[in-house]
């Protein structure tokens, strides 16, 4: 990506730039959505100098002064209804976009911001205008050197998450994975086992709301999603995700996915195409400070993404760069929040920034087994005294 383009989320009008585009009708007359907010932040003399202009027709862009806008100029631009997808709309939205650009480069502008043109009452789908958004303004920015800084301003989250849905894949190649709960100690714990850590983003809040293209089910052996995150995934994507996950384990894994194993099952979800199964236990159940399933099913979901294909044979790790991981063990399983993130941690160092040697021995086997729950050591073989 360019990094001229920047993502923000608000109100377009308070931004402080050369140019806002808006959203316009053929009448460029104001009214409803990002259009009339606009028209009432300039005030009354806007339409006084628009109207004369009219008509605007499809992809054409019109400018005007912002007036009272923090903005010097206002770009008007027609964006095309949506009626299925087979009357050149991405055609004529492209041209909303470039001549928008070449209008305020014209005009003298180092600075644009637009809004999403047509995801309103024109009904074009979000994600497919954020794609040609997208294009359209890499296309002109790669033969421009004037502007410095080009806007995508979403009015909500749920149209920034298109941006970045397409933007991960302008991302480096490795691997980035994704720290995000609702409970804000598993997010302390994280915070502070992950500190300065590289490819890792902690988040506190929904997994739903990330960035990503897989998100991580920590669910049982036999692939039931039914209860605690896995009931929320389920009621996201379908339950049609639960009867392919355990389709998998039956014909793959000869019935039962191991606690260290991982199996991704597609979506066929838009924005988060895949989600992995890493389970932390065999059945619902509670985990003693002693267990080191966090550990084994962090491990596995990152060898997955490293050495996993796809049921086409196409690597893993060329489609699936950004992974939401919850706390894992740490809802139905009540796992503490401060060894959940120390055994992760331990995952992500061995796997993610690969850390990992093996043993010299048994006893460094044994240590380094213990290390992952406790800070001290015993020989295992027998019972305390």
């Amino acid at each position: 990506m360019d990094k001229r383009i920047q993502l923000e989320m608000g109100d377009i009008t308070r931004l402080q730039v050369d140019v806002i585009v808006n959203a316009a009708n053929r009448a460029l007359g104001g009214g409803g959505g990002v259009d009339g907010a606009i028209h009432r932040a300039a005030g009354p003399e806007l339409v006084k100098v628009s109207r004369p202009l009219a008509p605007c027709e499809v992809g054409e862009a019109k400018i005007t002064p912002g007036f009272n806008l923090l903005a010097r100029y206002v770009v008007h631009t027609v964006g095309p209804v949506w009626y299925g997808g087979d009357r050149g709309e991405a055609a004529a939205l492209a041209a909303c976009y470039g001549n928008s650009l070449q209008l305020a480069v014209d005009n003298g502008a180092k600075t644009i911001a637009f809004p999403a043109i047509s995801t309103g009452a024109f009904g074009y789908p979000a994600l497919a205008a954020a794609k040609v958004a997208l294009e359209s303004i890499q296309a002109f920015l790669a033969g421009d050197k004037q502007l410095e800084r080009v806007v995508l301003v979403s009015f909500d989250r749920a149209m920034q998450k298109k941006y970045e849905y397409l933007l991960r894949d302008e991302r480096p190649y490795d691997t980035t994975l994704i720290l995000c709960d609702v409970q804000k100690e598993v997010v302390t714990a994280w915070q502070g086992a992950f500190e300065g850590v590289e490819r890792v983003e902690i988040a506190h809040g929904s997994i739903f709301d990330v960035a990503c293209d897989a998100l991580v089910s920590p669910a049982n052996s036999y692939g039931f999603m039914d209860g605690g995150l896995d009931m929320a995934i389920s009621r996201y994507f379908g339950w049609h995700v639960q009867d392919r996950l355990q389709k998998m384990i039956r014909s793959k894994h000869h019935g039962e996915l191991l606690v260290g194993a991982a199996e991704i099952v597609p979506t066929d979800h838009d924005e988060i195409p895949f989600v992995i199964s890493a389970p932390t236990m065999r059945v619902p159940m509670i985990l003693y400070r002693t267990s080191v399933a966090v550990y084994l099913a962090t491990r596995a979901v990152l060898l997955l993404v490293e050495h996993g294909r796809l049921a086409n044979g196409r690597p893993v790790k060329d489609v699936v760069k950004r992974v939401a991981i919850s706390g894992m063990g740490t809802g139905v399983g009540h796992f503490p929040a401060e060894l959940c993130a120390r055994q992760m941690r331990q995952a992500v160092d061995d796997v993610l920034l690969g850390g990992y040697r093996f043993p010299q021995n048994w006893h460094d086997a044994q240590t380094r087994h213990q290390l992952l729950y406790d800070d001290n050591t015993r020989d295992l073989q027998y019972r305390k005294s």
